[in-house]
């Protein structure tokens, strides 16, 4: 561990922080060596006897360690006074949207007591679903302005906007880095100025800045799509980036994934009335306009998975390697290919 600390940080000898991670060691004290020191000392004294020399070399670098504090949550008082005051705590929190510290953020008042430095960290993509193709704007930009009011009210050393891109690494990805313009750009206001406005005021002055109009109705479709709206919304932003704006790729982009999600949405009603007849299909009682129907249907939404994916890998190519474009294509359409075709060779 400690060689491949030097490693990294030679390569940054003036930046004054070095973030050892440390979060989420949920498996802790699971294997048979780990598991009869956790019964020796807990398992919190076990992860405090592996990252005290961590904290310790880091130090000895002149930098200061940053770490995750998801596994402080449930440390005694006695516990967390272990932790040098010179770790810097990152306190995450992705699904947090108002600035009520007791309700929303409840430990960042005993970190403060006990004289730690905070960083915040809200989520500006990667925090709204395993598979999710699109960041939640709506839920993204009041996740970061939440953070930004209670950092400004609780003098905070700072907060960042992660932008995570799978959930773990035997997971497909989720959604791609370029849809977080919005809630990235939202971070950077609401930090700078610690006055965010609200998600509506700022998506109408991202359009104006992108080089158009504030157009309400695209604010308001953005911000709250629901799925009758995606076909709607992904022609919109066809029209947008044909408008001349500042990030026409970016439009494009999102319109592609909107025209994901209302295949999506439409395979899943496919599935579920398919599923739904089957018995009737089984035991000869289904009309033959109904199969007929469900035929056609099936058949239709398989016609256009080719033409999805050219259009979705046209896109990400602008901005991935082939290697993730083909990964993310893959990962969002083949399971569905196989389903439809199942559900073809089922009604003939």
């Amino acid at each position: 561990m400690k060689q491949l600390i030097d490693e990294v940080a030679a390569y940054h000898p003036d930046e004054p922080f070095f973030h050892v991670g440390a979060d989420e060691a949920w498996l802790l004290g699971t294997c048979p060596r780990c598991a009869r020191a956790a019964r020796r000392v807990g398992k919190n004294g076990l992860y405090l006897t592996h990252m005290k020399p961590v904290w310790q070399h880091v130090l000895s670098l002149g930098k200061r360690p940053i770490m995750w504090d998801d596994m402080l949550r449930r440390f005694t008082l006695t516990e967390l006074k272990q932790v040098p005051r010179d770790v810097v705590l990152m306190y995450w929190l992705y699904n947090r949207f108002e600035p009520d510290v007791a309700a929303n953020f409840p430990h960042l008042p005993r970190y403060l007591e006990q004289g730690f430095d905070v960083l915040g960290a809200s989520a500006a993509k990667g925090a709204d679903g395993r598979f999710a193709n699109l960041p939640n704007v709506d839920r993204r930009l009041r996740n970061v302005f939440a953070w930004a009011r209670v950092a400004r009210r609780h003098q905070l050393t700072g907060v960042v906007s992660t932008a995570w891109s799978r959930y773990t690494y035997l997971l497909a990805p989720c959604e791609p880095f370029e849809t977080a313009w919005l809630s990235l750009a939202g971070s950077a206001e609401a930090y700078w100025t610690a006055r965010p406005p609200s998600p509506d005021a700022f998506v109408r002055k991202f359009l104006r800045l992108d080089g158009g109009a504030e157009d309400d109705e695209l604010a308001e479709l953005i911000l709250r799509p629901g799925r009758p709206g995606y076909a709607k919304l992904a022609e919109v932003l066809r029209a947008r980036a044909a408008s001349g704006g500042r990030r026409p790729n970016y439009w494009l982009l999102l319109s592609a994934l909107y025209e994901l999600e209302a295949w999506i949405g439409h395979c899943q009603e496919v599935e579920k009335q398919v599923v739904h007849q089957l018995p009737l299909f089984e035991a000869g009682r289904l009309p033959p306009t109904s199969r007929n129907q469900l035929r056609q249907r099936v058949r239709r939404s398989l016609a256009q998975v080719g033409a999805l994916k050219t259009l979705l890998s046209k896109e990400l190519r602008k901005t991935l390697p082939r290697a993730e474009v083909e990964e993310f294509v893959a990962s969002r359409l083949d399971g569905y290919e196989v389903v439809l075709e199942a559900l073809a060779d089922v009604i003939g």
